[in-house]
C-alpha cells in the first residue's frame, strides 16, 4: 500500500452458520493504517502495522495481517 491508499478487509469465521459473524479490527499503528469497523484500512504514514481481526463473540478467536504501507 501507499499512504492514501485504502484496502478491504473480509473476515470470514468458521463454522460459517455460526449466529455470531462479527469482527472488530485493531491496529498496531494507527500512524500508519486506520482500520474501520467494516474492515476498511486507509494508509495514514509510511511503515509496517499489525492488523488483528477479533471474534466480538469469543475474543479468544484471532487473526492477524502484516502491512506494509510506503510513501
Amino acid at each position: 500500500m501507499r499512504v492514501g491508499d485504502t484496502l478491504q478487509l473480509e473476515a470470514s469465521l468458521i463454522p460459517s452458520c455460526a449466529s455470531q459473524q462479527n469482527v472488530t479490527y485493531q491496529t498496531s499503528s494507527w500512524q500508519i493504517v486506520r482500520p474501520s469497523a467494516s474492515g476498511l484500512m486507509t494508509a495514514t504514514g509510511a511503515g509496517q502495522v499489525t492488523i488483528t481481526t477479533i471474534s466480538k463473540a469469543d475474543s479468544t478467536k484471532t487473526d492477524s495481517i502484516t502491512i506494509i504501507v510506503t510513501q
